[in-house]
């Protein structure tokens, strides 16, 4: 599976979940679906340092042929998304996966990582004297 063989609502899907994430937290994602080129760790490294701003962005490479599934986040990004956390999305993806939902897998791990990457709410101390 690649992105061009997606339809129109599952590509809309995917955006909606990327869109979410970004809105939630202060860190770009992005995903790349299809075949890696050589060792998918590095194509996801190479891809990732094309990225507009690389060090405040997550990049989650899914490759379903060679079961590769890569999350890298840049200097800034880490600070939200730790390798922990990244990894738990991994592994929840990862499940998904196994069990033939490849789209669905990709939708709850870019949340996920939304989730984690979550900008703390402000909190405001006022008092009157």
């Amino acid at each position: 599976m690649s992105a061009g063989e997606l339809s129109p609502g599952q590509i809309e899907n995917l955006k909606r979940a990327i869109r979410d994430a970004e809105e939630s937290s202060e860190v770009t994602f992005s995903l790349f679906l299809g075949p890696a080129e050589g060792d998918p760790h590095l194509h996801a490294r190479a891809l990732h340092s094309r990225l507009e701003s690389p060090e405040e962005s997550v990049l989650i490479l899914c490759d379903p042929t060679s079961r590769a599934l890569e999350i890298v986040t840049g200097r800034i990004a880490g600070r939200s998304v730790s390798d922990d956390q990244a990894n738990l999305a991994a592994v929840s993806m990862s499940g998904d996966f196994a069990a033939g939902n490849i789209l669905g897998g990709l939708e709850k791990g870019i949340r996920q990582l939304g989730e984690s990457a979550r900008k703390p709410p402000k909190l405001h101390a006022y008092s009157e004297q």
